[in-house]
């Protein structure tokens, strides 16, 4: 047997390994709530009760700066978490769709950011112009 080979897969076994992966669900949820309460409070023109959160990371909005990062990292944790259901659901069909499904909609989430991030670099390019 080439134990070369078979570390990687060993590792992906562990249970501790799952734990940390569906934990990361918890910690992007937390990050999540902690950046709708927060993050608003740094703009004091901004009103939850008649803005839509969007408008914490509209361009030219002074909270967008900390909003990116922020969401990139929420991002890639739900992401984690959807591997995690994933591999968790050994045989469990619907349970491997909602997997596949939270990596989509992180996936999505992080096309989407990225293409915010490239809009705002294209306008900035084109002002200079």
């Amino acid at each position: 047997m080439n134990t070369a080979t078979s570390v990687p897969g060993k590792f992906l076994e562990k249970p501790a390994l799952n734990k940390a992966l569906l934990l990361c669900g918890i910690v992007s949820s937390l990050l999540y709530i902690m950046m709708l309460v927060f993050i608003p409070i740094q703009w004091k023109e901004y009103s939850s009760n008649s803005q839509t959160v969007s408008g914490l990371s509209a361009i030219g909005a002074p909270t967008r700066a900390l909003w990116v990062p922020l969401g990139s990292v929420y991002t890639l944790l739900a992401a984690i978490f959807g591997f995690g259901v994933l591999k968790s659901a050994k045989e469990n069909t619907p349970l491997k769709m909602m997997g596949i499904f939270i990596i989509i909609y992180a996936l999505l989430g992080a096309f989407l950011l990225w293409f915010m991030v490239l809009a705002v670099f294209l306008m900035r390019l084109e002002r200079k112009r």
